[in-house]
C-alpha cells in the first residue's frame, strides 16, 4: 500500500525515518516531544505531514543556539520566580528583548500572560504541580501505553470502558499532591498571594 508522506501516523513516521541506511535516527519519545513543540505546524494533532515536519526541523537547526539558550534561561526566570512581581518583571524583560526579532514568540506569551502566572494565586506547595504537565502525563501513561498496543479499542463504548478501568486501576499507585490538605481552602475560594494565604482569609 502506498504511503502518503503528507498524512502519516506518528508510529509510521518513526518507522519510515528509521528505515534508511542511517539506522535509528529518532524514537517515539523524541518524536512526541517534537510534535508537542511544533503543534499544528507539522500536522493535525493525530497525523504528521513529513514535508512540514522536515521544514520545521530545518527551522529549528537554523535558529542560533545562543539565542535559544538565552530565551530558555529568561523563560526559566519567569516561571521559577518567587513572587508574581518578580515574574511580571521577568515577563516584561523577555517580551522587550525578543519582540523585535521574534514577534510571534513574544505575542504567544503576551496573550496568555494572566493564565501563565495563575500559579501565584495558589498555595506555594501546589506550585511544583502547576508548573509542569507531568501529573497529567503520569496519570495517563498507563492508558496511553495500553491503547497504543491494542491499536484502538474497537467501538467508542469499548474504548471509554477500557480507559476508565485502566485509570481506575492506575489510581491505586498515585500519591497525594503536595499540600493536599490545602485543597478544601482552594475550593472554598480562600485567597492566596504569592503562595501564602492572605491574612484577611
Amino acid at each position: 500500500m502506498a504511503i502518503d508522506p503528507r498524512n502519516l501516523k506518528p508510529a509510521d513516521l518513526a518507522q519510515l525515518l528509521n528505515s534508511t541506511p542511517l539506522g535509528t535516527v529518532i524514537d517515539e519519545r523524541q518524536l512526541y516531544r517534537h510534535r508537542m513543540r511544533a503543534g499544528f505546524r507539522i500536522g493535525d494533532g493525530r497525523r504528521v505531514d513529513l514535508l512540514r515536519y522536515v521544514a520545521w526541523l530545518i527551522e529549528q537547526r537554523r535558529r542560533p543556539q545562543h539565542v535559544q539558550a538565552k530565551a530558555q534561561a529568561m523563560l526559566h526566570e519567569i516561571w521559577m520566580a518567587e513572587t508574581r512581581g518578580e515574574a511580571e518583571q521577568a515577563f516584561d524583560l523577555f517580551v522587550s528583548s525578543f519582540q523585535a526579532k521574534y514577534p510571534k514568540a513574544a505575542e504567544c506569551l503576551r496573550k496568555d500572560r494572566e493564565v501563565l502566572l495563575t500559579c501565584y494565586d495558589f498555595p506555594a506547595e501546589h506550585w511544583v504541580h502547576l508548573r509542569t504537565t507531568n501529573p497529567m502525563e503520569s496519570a495517563f501513561a498507563t492508558v496511553r501505553l495500553r491503547t497504543r498496543r491494542t491499536k484502538g479499542g474497537g467501538s467508542r463504548t469499548a474504548c471509554l470502558t477500557m480507559v476508565f478501568k485502566l485509570a481506575q486501576s492506575a489510581q491505586q499507585h498515585w500519591r497525594s499532591l503536595n499540600g493536599s490538605t490545602l485543597l478544601p481552602e482552594v475550593i472554598a475560594g480562600v485567597k492566596f498571594t504569592d503562595g501564602l494565604k492572605d491574612a484577611a482569609a
